[in-house]
């Protein structure tokens, strides 16, 4: 733009009409310039706005399972959620509620998202104090042990989550998929799975 009125000031400096067309052009591209930056800004606080709603929703979602659980003859499993920059590393806690179930041990599997890389599994202290441990094949962990201890409502793991570093700052589901439950006789659990999420800023 300043070459161009560079140009245009030595060729038509005696032409007034043309200069103050240039100033008008001038003009409404700083004013179209401005209106962009302006709608940027507004769709990226309309982003911010609906992470704070998924993650206001998803807490309200898992407060009224857990409810459901300890009134129902199932169990529940889910993830939280954590928030992240990208490149970071994040742990994302598993958590049991029982309800009236007896649980000795849980399978499941955790569907990642393009972005996000699972690292490793921990056995969390909900498991640990139940004297379990835990095993993983790729995205899918094993809590169990050489006992029919029954394990408390609690984090029963930890999956260590490494975040892209060209990761788009956005939300990224993390799926509980296909839970299996089993009391300590080796009877299955009616389980349900609720996802958790990475908020990424």
């Amino acid at each position: 733009m300043k070459d161009f009125l560079r140009i245009i000031s030595r060729r038509w400096i005696s032409r007034p009409c043309f200069l103050i067309w240039a100033v008008a052009v001038v003009f409404i591209s700083a004013r179209i310039e401005a209106s962009t930056k302006q709608d940027i800004d507004l769709e990226t606080q309309k982003l911010a706005n609906s992470e704070k709603s998924l993650v206001v929703d998803q807490k309200n979602a898992f407060d009224y399972l857990m409810k459901i659980s300890n009134l129902s003859s199932g169990a529940l499993l889910t993830a939280n959620v954590v928030n992240a920059h990208p490149g970071d590393t994040v742990d994302m806690d598993i958590t049991l509620a029982p309800g009236n179930c007896s649980v000795a041990s849980i399978q499941s599997t955790l569907n990642l998202p393009i972005g996000v890389t699972l690292k490793s599994f921990t056995v969390g202290p909900a498991a640990a104090n139940a004297g379990k441990q835990i095993s993983s094949q790729q995205s899918t962990f094993l809590i169990f042990g050489l006992n029919q201890t029954i394990m408390n409502p609690g984090i029963v793991a930890s999956a260590h989550l490494a975040i892209d570093p060209n990761a788009f700052k956005t939300v990224y589901s993390v799926g509980i998929s296909t839970p299996v439950i089993s009391d300590p006789d080796g009877h299955a659990v009616v389980v349900s799975g609720l996802s958790g999420s990475v908020v990424v800023n």
